[in-house]
């Protein structure tokens, strides 16, 4: 946002970059921090700049009424008609307010690409989470069959040492014993 002397002379809603522009029409004079002088005492509100305040708080109210900004449409004819966007349609419609009588009114894929991420990527996570939960049972099974083969490997190596041991201990006997046969017949 420029301050200062330098500042361009446009409209208020054209000079700023911010989620809350909606407050300075709402809400003037705005009390700044620097010597607590008022928005308006330092910028005169232009003729257009009033008339979107003004629609904007009859648009705002109605809504706050009657959940749909049509009662303040109505009052407001030179703004054309509002139209509800319904959940899951693609055409994401919004109205665009503005001091501009030719750019004001119904307007359709507000910003698309971004819309794209919230309504067709956020939902497939979401959906992903149920897949999830799905599968939970499955790492227990998985960790399951892992110790029941590794336990079997377990008695398997026992197994083959078992054999292996008691062969090596039936061979050295029975070489001693022939062995020891082989001396007693020599003598």
């Amino acid at each position: 946002m420029m301050m200062g002397p330098k500042r361009p002379k446009r409209s208020l809603h054209m000079t700023l970059n911010t989620p809350w522009d909606d407050a300075y029409y709402l809400f003037h004079p705005i009390q700044e921090q620097d010597n607590f002088t008022s928005y308006s005492q330092r910028h005169e509100l232009s003729e257009e700049d009033k008339k979107v305040t003004d629609a904007l708080v009859k648009i705002w109210v109605s809504f706050a009424k009657y959940n749909q900004p049509k009662q303040a449409m109505t009052e407001l004819p030179d703004y054309g008609r509002w139209t509800r966007m319904e959940p899951g349609h693609k055409s994401l419609n919004y109205f665009l307010l503005s001091d501009h009588p030719l750019q004001r009114g119904m307007r359709s894929d507000f910003r698309k690409a971004e819309c794209q991420f919230w309504m067709g990527t956020v939902p497939q996570v979401r959906n992903l989470s149920k897949t999830i939960q799905e599968l939970e049972p499955f790492p227990i099974l998985f960790w399951c069959s892992v110790a029941i083969v590794i336990l079997f490997a377990l008695i398997i190596c026992t197994l083959i040492v078992l054999i292996l041991w008691s062969k090596h201990r039936q061979g050295s006997y029975g070489r001693g014993d022939n062995i020891y046969l082989h001396h007693a017949r020599q003598l």
